[in-house]
């Protein structure tokens, strides 16, 4: 067998070993943690979430099934990137749901009561999305 070939399957294995050294998702813990996010500062976490934007100054991701987010602070240029081309303008309520698994680092800010109601300044550092979909919905029916 070829050097190349040796160092194809290496890496291969190395590529599969990273990605089962993933935790699996917890979401009901993430959800949890929006209740009091806190007392997690500098935990790092894996969860599905759905990513929510105003697409001015307000995002944040919210665990799926839960009905509290937690607000984004800094992304990797990667983390970044994708959300960007999952979330690209024509921007209207309702239209376009952008969900993944995040992988983030909770991370102690300054609290901006404008942004966010009742905010303690944590935020998510997301570090990593995975398995991101974008789901077009149905405009709303315009009023007559």
């Amino acid at each position: 067998m070829s050097w190349w070939r040796l160092a194809l399957i290496s890496t291969l294995f190395l590529a599969e070993d990273a990605l089962a050294a993933e935790p699996e998702p917890q979401d009901a813990y993430v959800c949890k943690i929006a209740y009091a996010p806190h007392r997690h500062v500098g935990e790092t976490v894996v969860f599905r979430g759905e990513y929510l934007t105003d697409h001015i100054e307000r995002s944040l991701v919210r665990p799926i099934g839960c009905d509290r987010g937690i607000g984004l602070g800094s992304m990797t240029p990667e983390a970044e990137k994708l959300l960007v081309e999952a979330d690209p303008p024509t921007w209207r309520p309702g239209v376009r749901r952008v969900v993944a698994v995040f992988k983030a680092q909770l991370v102690q800010d300054e609290p901006n009561g404008f942004e966010f109601f009742h905010d303690t300044g944590v935020r998510l550092n997301v570090l990593k999305i995975g398995e991101l979909r974008t789901i077009e919905t149905a405009p709303a029916a315009a009023p007559r």
